[in-house]
């Protein structure tokens, strides 16, 4: 049975590549949230208030690492807290952008090069 598609609405949200990819979407009941880079920025949107023409974002907080471009973030439902995967830490950001925890961890994705042509690869 074909079910057939429809557009019914479209909303310009920044770096919105991270939904297509599946992990920028967050859903609880009755709530559709995705939170996207937005600059040096992570910031929680409200998909139905967005797709009726409110893209202010709920909460946007500072990236502490804005050149990481991995990992997988998320939020509490109500914004009040982002959570930040980093290459070598996980940070817990309050909506004031205060830091409340952070949890180091070793280097994800750690990259190694032979500058000189010499010896071993240094680490980066």
């Amino acid at each position: 049975m074909a079910i057939p598609a429809r557009l019914i609405a479209t909303v310009a949200l920044p770096d919105a590549s991270a939904v297509t990819q599946g992990f920028a979407f967050h859903s609880w009941p009755g709530l559709r949230r995705v939170l996207l880079r937005d600059g040096d920025n992570l910031s929680l949107f409200d998909l139905d208030r967005a797709l009726v023409g409110n893209a202010t974002p709920l909460t946007s907080v500072p990236n502490p690492w804005p050149q990481w471009t991995h990992g997988v973030h998320t939020s509490a439902p109500d914004g009040s807290l982002v959570v930040v995967c980093g290459q070598r830490s996980i940070r817990a950001i309050e909506r004031s952008g205060r830091t409340r925890w952070e949890y180091h961890h070793g280097c994800w994705g750690e990259v190694t090069a032979n500058t000189s042509g010499r010896g071993p690869s240094p680490k980066y």
